[in-house]
């Protein structure tokens, strides 16, 4: 496979996966609540994640630019967070794209080794619309600090 050069494009895309559709309908209802202009992909596991970060299957066809920003479920069906972050670092241009965890687990053990892992944040799952508004409100400040 030849090497992915990230392409220089000032539109942010950020790639959700999560695997309750009703989270992600709320989540994007909180962005679009924000005026957020950014360009946004849902995929609903681990292995369809990594099969559009890397070009595989049906994104085979996709510009192969990495996402300016990934938020990450951990409980995710056939492959993990936890997986899919290991799978991040192990790429040459991957491991350099922001991982924000977003998890329902209070276990202080998983957001210790997703941080270990590679997360740059760990946070509560939203549980209601506040909580998904201030979200979409962290994620846009720290894509302004991204960019």
């Amino acid at each position: 496979m030849l090497d992915r050069i990230p392409a220089v494009d000032n539109d942010a895309v950020i790639l959700v996966i999560e695997d309750e559709p009703q989270e992600a309908t709320l989540l994007l209802e909180a962005f679009r609540g924000r005026g957020f202009q950014h360009h946004i992909r849902v995929v609903g596991d681990g292995v369809e994640a990594m099969d559009y970060l890397l070009g595989r299957g049906k994104f085979e066809r996709r510009p192969q630019s990495p996402p300016t920003l990934i938020l990450l479920d951990l409980a995710l069906p056939r492959m993990d967070g936890f997986e899919v972050l290991n799978e991040l670092r192990q790429d040459k241009w991957l491991k350099y794209v922001p991982v924000v965890v977003f998890t329902g687990a209070a276990d202080d053990q998983k957001r210790l080794a997703a941080l270990d892992r590679g997360a740059k944040f760990v946070i509560a799952k939203p549980k209601n619309m506040a909580d998904y508004d201030a979200l979409a409100e962290r994620i846009t400040n720290l894509l302004r600090f991204l960019e």
